[in-house]
């Protein structure tokens, strides 16, 4: 089961194949948002198996910063809510 980050734009992106999730998060100078994708059909294999080419726009990146974003969102929501 692997989990890979990817990061497009203002946007973080985890995917993982053990519960077949796509979560990112984002934030830009206008909004900050959460959103977690479940296909249990495997949809997101295809879209994965692109981006870990690194397609124009999409960045592979680590955990640590992927968690950093968004631990970043998370703090604000709390915040604002």
């Amino acid at each position: 089961m692997a989990k890979h980050y990817f990061k497009q734009g203002d946007t973080y992106f985890k995917s993982d194949s053990e519960t077949n999730e796509l979560v990112s998060v984002s934030t830009n100078w206008i909004s900050k948002a959460a959103a977690i994708s479940v296909d249990t059909t495997n949809g997101f294999d295809e879209m994965i198996e692109e981006w870990l080419t690194e397609p124009d726009g999409i960045v592979i990146i680590t955990e640590e910063v992927f968690e950093a974003q968004r631990q970043t969102i998370k703090d604000y929501i709390i915040e604002n809510l």
